[in-house]
């Protein structure tokens, strides 16, 4: 007999096989065996006592050398007390007791079924045919026909086979029961007694059953289904051990039914399973909180076996996998065989490298439509019993860290190259001041020589000029890119004159280009019945006098041509000419400030740099764009387009046209509000004419004063920046009671918003310092009507 089914100590091992050995009743042990729905199907016998033997005529090694269902087919000469056997036992399934007549041997058999644990069935088998033929006799005559004898002879028999039975239950680990269907104990082995913590089976029996019982529901649904079953009861529930403590238990009982169908008493066996049940309860709890972290989690997290099959997978991942790849995992899909083809055997060869139980870290990168999805994924062996059983995988999404990644880097190089581009531009704006600072300087010493000759006084006085214009035109970028970027400047459309705007470049410009021989063209594209358009004339201006001036400084020799022409609803100039060119890798950056084309502190072209981004931003202030197309050594086209605004011409101020009729000078007053004297004296210079009266102020109070005492004034010269009351305070105490006299501002600052904080304050127009004596005079001019 395979005794490791019953766990026994040695000592109780050497009783057990001492009391079956010798037993007068016959022992079988049977394996149950189940059909793959899990229910009964055949028995296999695997240990039997001599008396088995005899009592069935076949030996043990004929018993046990397969299964029942086989002894049947392959041994027709098994005796009919076999097969008659396990058809009773087949047909009452686990009943504790078996009684019936075999008609091949004309016998009654009595067979006591104790269920075992792990699947197994004890059989005792004991010859009852005497005792069946006295019980007949008795039934039938109603007195003994046996001799006294012969009947003891008999009851010491079944009280023998009892006392074996008991001897046999008391031997089991388990606890073995019987009680009454009102929860009586009628009997109980000492394993029961032990396990409830009592100390000896006559204490436990007088124990009402139900006290015993935790939750008294427990024993109520045993009985209520037991009420419509034959079968064995399997079921777990909590006792009350003596001491108080509670403890889990397995209970396999059955309900055993009298003649009459009425209930008589249940049989059954208990075995303690609280080590068991709470090491259930832990290992349920961990994968309970072990689930919870996993599932809610926000990284992706899954196994797969040895097939490439998912063993596991959260709803991270599945949502991940089906919004990436549009397909839906569940356990038991092939990961493998759900990747698009180009990732299928790159990933089959990841997990195959952790199948030779190799732990790995790498980054992946998924391209989705337009975009990229960076991700993290750390692949561990799973190992059972020293070999490798599966993979588990865990992967987390690291786009953003990628990205910052990336900006972190950008913003790093942007930040070195801003640090070279500001070292040149502070290297190029050292060299465009202090180069034309010693001219003035140097020629202004040299002016103070005696016996200066006459043509070298005009040629220093030029230079002097020239470097000043261009010490100007440094100091004037500095100050436009400064308003752009407070943001305070703003666009003023006014009424622009086509034929004058490219009268006016055709001029301008020529005495340049003549100079270094270039050919200048300006051609006008507009339809003819397009006389004005509405735009900001300075803005404009600032834009085609930068684009200009740029082709002719880079263009040593060759064309410049100037342009403009209607595209659907817009303006599209251009500046093409036949320069140096612009080097391919420095087209995106020659709009940002302090950049030019050439870097390099040999370059032979002055600038500040700073005219490009001047003039994008006034562009797309305007609403417009502006592009560039360059080719090194061939020439550079700029294009830029604005909103074309058409102008009601029969709306136009005639006040906005500078008139050319001459008007007498007599009888001009010009009021001059300037602290600085130097200011006032070239202002008098630029207007100074035959008939004209000039007065002058240096604070604002006595502005108001002056003004208040002669209302037959001209036109007003204002300085914003006085002492005392300032210029724009003075304008607004004027106003009050003089609106008629124009008042022109004027200011060094020419910062952002001066022009538009002058005409708030009643000015008529604005000029900045240093102040061109070409545009004061025809500024004059407009609002006096004077020819200067």
């Amino acid at each position: 007999m395979n005794l490791k089914i019953f766990h026994y100590p040695m000592m109780k091992e050497k009783i057990y096989k001492s009391v079956i050995k010798n037993a007068a009743f016959g022992y079988a042990c049977h394996e149950i065996l189940f059909d793959k729905k899990g229910n009964r199907a055949d028995y296999r016998i695997t240990d039997v006592n001599s008396a088995y033997e005899d009592l069935t005529g076949l030996s043990s090694s004929e018993l046990t050398c397969g299964r029942i269902s086989e002894l049947f087919y392959k041994k027709k000469s098994l005796s009919a007390i076999t097969s008659d056997f396990y058809d009773i036992l087949s047909l009452h399934s686990d009943s504790e007791k078996i009684e019936y007549f075999s008609e091949n041997t004309k016998r009654w058999y009595d067979v006591q079924v104790l269920k075992s644990i792990d699947g197994y069935l004890i059989t005792l088998l004991n010859d009852i045919t005497q005792l069946k033929s006295l019980q007949t006799e008795l039934d039938n005559t109603g007195y003994l026909l046996v001799e006294h004898d012969r009947y003891m002879q008999l009851r010491n028999l079944l009280t023998e086979s009892e006392d074996n039975y008991r001897s046999l239950t008391e031997q089991l680990p388990v606890g073995v029961y019987r009680t009454t269907i009102d929860g009586q104990l009628i009997y109980s082995n000492m394993a029961l007694a032990r396990i409830l913590n009592y100390d000896s089976t006559k204490e436990l029996l007088e124990v009402d059953v139900k006290q015993l019982y935790v939750n008294p529901a427990d024993r109520h649904d045993q009985l209520k289904f037991a009420e419509n079953t034959s079968a064995v009861l399997n079921s777990e529930f909590q006792l009350i051990r003596r001491t108080g403590e509670l403890i889990w238990v397995k209970d396999n009982c059955r309900l055993f039914f009298g003649k009459d169908n009425s209930p008589l008493y249940f049989d059954g066996i208990l075995e303690d399973i609280t080590e068991k049940k709470h090491a259930e309860i832990a290992v349920k709890e961990n994968e309970a909180n072990l689930k919870s972290i996993i599932e809610n989690t926000l990284e992706n997290i899954w196994s797969v076996n040895l097939n490439y099959e998912i063993q596991y997978v959260n709803e991270v991942f599945i949502s991940a996998f089906k919004r990436t790849f549009g397909v839906q995992l569940s356990p038991g899909v092939n990961i493998v065989e759900s990747l698009p083809e180009g990732l299928n055997q790159l990933w089959k060869g990841r997990y195959d490298r952790a199948f030779l139980n190799e732990h790995f870290l790498f980054e992946d990168k998924i391209d989705i439509n337009d975009s990229s999805v960076y991700i993290e994924v750390a692949m561990n062996p799973i190992v059972i019993d020293g070999k490798v059983a599966g993979v588990s995988v865990y992967g987390r999404d690291i786009t953003e860290n990628k990205h910052a990644e990336q900006k972190l880097i950008t913003a790093k190089e942007k930040a070195e190259e801003s640090d070279r581009l500001k070292s040149a531009f502070l290297a190029n704006m050292s060299h465009e001041i202090r180069t034309p600072m010693s001219g003035i300087i140097g020629f202004l010493n040299l002016l103070n020589e005696p016996d200066l000759s006459d043509e070298n006084k005009t040629a220093y006085i030029n230079i002097v000029t020239q470097s000043g214009h261009r010490l100007l035109d440094t100091i004037n970028d500095i100050i436009e890119i400064s308003r752009i970027e407070t943001g305070g400047l703003q666009i003023i459309m006014t009424p622009v004159n086509v034929s004058e705007l490219f009268g006016y470049y055709s001029g301008f410009f020529r005495q340049q280009t003549t100079q270094k021989s270039l050919e200048y063209t300006v051609k006008c594209h507009l339809p003819a019945d397009i006389s004005y358009f509405k735009s900001d004339r300075k803005k404009l201006d600032s834009i085609v006098s930068n684009l200009i001036k740029n082709a002719i400084k880079f263009t040593p020799s060759g064309n410049i041509e100037f342009g403009c022409r209607l595209v659907e609803s817009n303006l599209v100039f251009y500046v093409n000419d036949s320069g140096v060119g612009i080097p391919e890798e420095r087209l995106n950056s020659i709009f940002d400030r302090f950049v030019q084309g050439d870097l390099s502190t040999s370059r032979p072209h002055e600038g500040s740099g700073l005219g490009l981004a001047i003039v994008k931003a006034y562009v797309e202030m305007l609403q417009g764009n502006i592009t560039v197309q360059s080719k090194v050594g061939v020439g550079t086209s700029f294009i830029f387009s604005i909103p074309y605004v058409p102008v009601d011409e029969t709306k136009v101020k005639s006040s906005d046209l500078i008139s050319s009729e001459q008007i007498p000078m007599s009888g001009t007053s010009i009021l001059i509000a300037e602290d600085d004297f130097a200011s006032y004296l070239y202002i008098q210079k630029a207007l100074s004419g035959e008939g004209i009266t000039f007065l002058r102020t240096t604070n604002g109070d006595d502005t108001v004063k002056v003004v208040m005492e002669n209302p037959d004034l001209s036109v007003i010269l204002m300085d914003i920046k006085m002492p005392g009351m300032t210029g724009l305070e003075a304008t607004r105490k004027i106003r009050e009671f003089n609106s008629r006299v124009p008042i022109i501002a004027q200011t060094a600052y020419s910062l952002s918003g001066d022009r538009e904080l002058a005409i708030e304050a009643g000015c008529t127009d604005y000029i900045s310092k240093p102040i061109n004596r070409r545009e004061l005079q025809n500024m004059v001019k407009k609002y006096t009507g004077s020819v200067l």
